[in-house]
């Protein structure tokens, strides 16, 4: 089986990347989370801004579940430690920190 897009981003393999449909860039994986979170939580800043250039959201939430509980890339960034992301996703990626989505 091939690598997803999520074990892409968070491997930082930008090649395989480019290689993939936009459609797969978009596949959540099991508990809904994209790409662009696990480029975030693992540190890869400069995959996740290729993520965020090709058409993910810095704010995007991937596919709500019960186990994904809302969290977004920025969550992901700030638990793991990785403070260059999340100052890349609030001051350059126009990411919201005090965003609350109701809907």
């Amino acid at each position: 089986m091939p690598a997803s897009a999520c074990d892409l981003a968070a491997a930082g393999d930008l090649d395989a990347l480019r290689q993939l449909p936009r459609s797969a860039l978009l596949l959540p994986d099991k508990n809904g989370h994209t790409a662009a979170h696990w480029a975030a939580g693992s540190g890869q800043l400069p995959t996740l801004e290729w993520l965020i250039a090709a058409g993910l959201e810095a704010d995007g939430v991937g596919r709500v579940s019960t186990r994904s509980k809302r969290r977004r890339p920025l969550h992901f960034a700030a638990r793991n430690g990785q403070l260059d992301v999340v100052q890349h996703l609030c001051e350059v990626a126009g990411a919201d920190p005090d965003l609350v989505r109701v809907s």
